[in-house]
């Protein structure tokens, strides 16, 4: 069983120039989204050019990083200013623990790939993978001393750091209309599905 805070959008209290996209903790991992609008097949830079070359998508379409070249490059940035915002403010951080993604809401088709030194703390998904991704990077052996969930830390989160609304979901999307379920089966990430239920 896993728990987590999920914090989309957070606006940080503390500078103005940490930007997430949505923020997943977890009791011993932490983990940067940025959500790209794209679809088709994504060109990476190769070899020494990935952390500030172009990424392309159908070949001619840049998919920017905000101001940074790429967004590689924005996350990078993200994850050093989150670092430098939670080292003195979590009881036993460690640096390690905080993974970036860029997740892609339509299908990608990735040329290329991201280079080795980098694979541990960054990857790239799509709507097809994602969850597999996200469970592959909680899914570590737990570190005794961490807890990010702890009542401490999440006050780090969710007080200190940033300013969050409360997500209440409404259930009630139409489904007496339609007489369908609102959700549908899928084969998409079926390994991973049985795992969270547990």
């Amino acid at each position: 069983k896993w728990n987590g805070i999920l914090l989309g959008m957070p606006e940080c209290k503390t500078r103005e120039n940490l930007q997430i996209d949505c923020l997943l903790v977890t009791e011993n991992q932490i983990i940067i989204i940025d959500f790209k609008d794209y679809s088709g097949t994504l060109e990476l830079p190769i070899g020494e050019n990935f952390k500030f070359g172009r990424w392309k998508i159908n070949g001619d379409v840049t998919v920017k990083g905000g101001s940074s070249p790429n967004p590689f490059s924005q996350l990078s940035k993200q994850r050093v200013r989150l670092l430098d915002e939670l080292k003195y403010r979590l009881q036993d951080f460690d640096r390690k623990s905080i993974s970036t993604m860029v997740c892609f809401h339509n299908k990608v088709d990735m040329i290329g790939e991201i280079p080795g030194e980098f694979k541990v703390g960054f990857s790239v998904v799509d709507s097809t993978n994602y969850l597999n991704k996200i469970v592959d990077i909680i899914d570590v052996l737990e570190n005794k001393n961490i807890n990010y969930l702890s009542e401490n830390s999440k006050q780090v989160f969710i007080e200190t750091l940033f300013n969050v609304d409360e997500y209440v979901f409404d259930v009630h999307v139409g489904s007496e209309l339609t007489n369908q379920p609102l959700v549908e089966a899928s084969e998409v990430n079926t390994d991973a599905l049985p795992q969270i239920r547990e």
